[in-house]
Formats: C-alpha cells, structure tokens, sequence
C-alpha cells in the first residue's frame, strides 16, 4: 500500500536558498493511491564554543550544527488530495565526539499531523494509520541513509568552510 517511488539514486535535489537555508525534494512516497513529492526548506546553523547548546548536546562539543524545516509543501497532489491542514516539525542537532574519536553524533526530533482529504474519507481509519506509519517510517530510514552518507561529510566541509571564513575576517 505504500511504498517508496524512488527509481534511482538516493540523492535528492537540493537547492540553496542562502548560506544557511536549503529546499530539499524528500524522495517520493506513495500513500495508498495517491502519489507526491514533498520538498521542505531546511535551515541550518552553526554554533561553537558551548554557547546556545541544546541540553543533550555536551557543552565540550567543540562545535554544532543545528537543523530545522522551516517550510514544507506536497508537489504532485491534486488539489481535492491536499490536506485542509499540515503540521511538519522537525528539527536535529550534530556535533564531533569527544577528542580521540572522529566520529560525529546527531540528534532528530520529527512530528508530523494532517487532517484527511476528502478522497480519504471512506477509508477505515486503522488503515489510515498502518499505510502512514510505514510512510513515516520510511522516510525517516531514507532521511537516516542520506544522513548516513552524505550529511557528515558535508558538515565536516561546512564546518572547515565557516572556520576558514572567520580566519580571514580576521
């Protein structure tokens, strides 16, 4: 009933806004028989030095990277498909282990809520719930490999990026 749409490469495109700010198209999912892309506008930003930390993260961490969708939109939906309302929150935390390891650990917190569309209103809702959870879930194992994968290199060029940026103003 639901599955993953994604024929190809795991990569999603991606574009940025600003040095901080990025549009993400998540990989497609199909929802019994309704098919869209979902594409979220994801902020991120840099902190070092203790300061603003989250309390899970350990004030020793040498630096962080805070995460948060800060926008969220169905491509490909037709418009008696569209949730009346939509709730995305999500938001994440990585940061370098302590000395000694070269190794990174992350953080991720993601709530979602939506009323029913119309066209999904004859369906019993313990199906409802069953196809969402396995939608949910993967796009967090989707999330969690592209994370795997792609994100902590891209922090450590991040981070090397903004270090060599606050030597020069110097």
């Amino acid at each position: 009933m639901a599955r993953n749409t994604n024929r190809g490469s795991t990569t999603a495109p991606s574009m940025s806004f600003s040095q901080e700010e990025w549009s993400v198209q998540l990989i497609p999912i199909q929802f019994l028989f309704l098919s869209a892309c979902p594409v979220i506008a994801i902020r991120f930003v840099s902190r070092s030095g203790g300061k603003g930390y989250p309390p899970h993260v350990p004030v020793r961490a040498t630096s962080l990277l805070l995460m948060e969708v800060t926008d969220y939109r169905l491509e490909g939906l037709q418009r008696d498909a569209m949730p009346s309302h939509m709730a995305v929150t999500v938001r994440g935390t990585l940061y370098p282990q302590p000395e000694g390891r070269r190794s990174l650990k992350g953080h991720v917190e993601m709530n979602v809520g939506f009323n029913l569309p119309p066209v999904l209103a004859l369906v019993p809702e313990p199906i409802i719930r069953g196809v969402a959870d396995t939608v949910l879930r993967q796009l967090a194992q989707q999330m969690k490999h592209d994370f795997d994968t792609g994100l902590a290199a891209d922090f450590k060029k991040y981070r090397r990026e903004k270090l060599t940026e606050k030597r020069t103003k110097h």
